[in-house]
């Protein structure tokens, strides 16, 4: 994050390229970060002066901005609503600025510490949130090949070294080196991978979320694939390495409803699991199926 000190410099500011406008969850001094947003309208228009950045933000006196952005002025409640509204903020950035001017303006160490906390809350939910739009706009390529959340799942277990036909050899069944750097490009390309300092492929989010807005065929194939696998591990995969059971009931609708909902519990029970197994060392897919056999 930005801190107070750290000012573009005039040639960055009026520079043939303008300076790119950085967002505001990366910073944690609220001045600093409308030092650089009028820095940046600066750098765009010569002519925009501290009268211009007052008028957008709604204050009448071009002075009080100035005050603040050089810390000789607070602000309160009334003029942060101004700010959040000049610039337009969305919810989770109007909530990241407001508790970040509190932060700033807090008067004691404890206070400090908890708006410190709201701001990585607001921006972890933010950031989460932008994942889960980026993966729902590829959610149909994501969701198109079975093997694409298992190459996930391994390299966020053992990472990966750039070896394709290794990875894809690792797989249940096998899959050759260029359907698996297909899936380590889209897989970076949505976000869900990334490589670290040591040019090693990593997570770059432990979890996976489309949200409820989903394209529905990318899922018929999707779980129709799985669906072929579990049928061929019957046969392929010894019974100690596998665990294939059903049983048929006679239920209301109401009965329906509450396995659904019991299913759904044991699912993310399943998930909380995996999430704490530091040990992992093999991909597993876990189907679960109920649907009618009569009308």
């Amino acid at each position: 994050m930005k801190s107070s000190a750290e000012k573009l410099q005039p040639e960055e500011r009026l520079g043939s390229i303008p300076p790119k406008r950085m967002s505001v969850f990366e910073f944690d001094d609220y001045r600093a970060y409308l030092r650089h947003y009028f820095e940046c309208a600066q750098a765009l228009n010569r002519r925009y002066s501290l009268r211009s950045f007052s008028d957008k933000l709604g204050f009448s006196s071009k002075d009080f901005i100035s005050r603040v952005m050089k810390g000789e002025k607070s602000l309160t409640p009334a003029s942060i609503a101004k700010i959040v509204g000049g610039l337009q903020f969305d919810e989770s950035e109007a909530a990241y600025f407001e508790a970040m001017v509190l932060f700033c303006q807090a008067s004691n160490g404890d206070e400090r510490e908890n708006y410190k906390k709201r701001m990585e809350e607001i921006t972890a939910t933010y950031r989460f949130t932008q994942q889960m739009l980026l993966t729902r706009a590829y959610q149909y390529e994501v969701y198109s090949h079975w093997y694409y959340s298992a190459i996930r799942s391994i390299i966020g277990m053992i990472g990966f070294d750039g070896d394709y036909d290794a990875l894809g050899a690792r797989l249940m069944p096998p899959i050759s080196g260029e359907q698996a750097r297909q899936a380590v490009d889209l897989l970076e390309r949505v976000g869900l991978i990334k490589k670290d300092a040591k040019g090693n492929w990593i997570l770059n989010n432990p979890a996976i979320s489309t949200g409820d807005k989903v394209i529905q065929q990318a899922f018929i194939n999707y779980h129709k694939e799985f669906i072929d696998l579990a049928k061929e591990s019957i046969t392929n995969v010894p019974s100690t390495e596998r665990n294939v059971s059903s049983v048929t009931l006679g239920i209301s609708e109401a009965s329906y409803k509450k396995i659904v909902k019991c299913i759904n519990e044991f699912r993310k029970k399943i998930s909380m699991i995996a999430n704490e197994d530091e040990d992992g060392g093999r991909v597993f897919q876990m189907n679960i199926q109920i649907f009618p056999l009569s009308k």
